[in-house]
């Protein structure tokens, strides 16, 4: 992805919602990472220290606003715009 400390609301496609725990995506650069919203941890891929930290406090600090999100997705609704940091 191009866009620098991108963040969306998690999986869209069929089957594969329910099979994660509630996360997000972060892209930066070449890497790439799920983060686990609740516990606010890479579950799979990488991205850089600082960047990483970055996403998780990001997380910390909208993490009601992002499980509403989940709750909206799994729903077949659009999620809510977040705040970037």
């Amino acid at each position: 992805m191009h866009t620098r400390g991108r963040r969306s609301t998690g999986a869209y496609e069929k089957g594969k919602i329910h099979a994660n725990p509630p996360h997000v995506h972060a892209a930066y650069g070449e890497y790439k990472a799920l983060i686990d919203i609740r516990r606010q941890c890479a579950m799979k891929g990488h991205l850089p220290g600082k960047q990483l930290k970055l996403v998780l406090a990001w997380c910390v600090m909208h993490e009601e606003e992002l499980m509403e999100n989940w709750r909206l997705v799994r729903a077949g609704q659009k999620p809510h715009r977040i705040a970037p940091l």
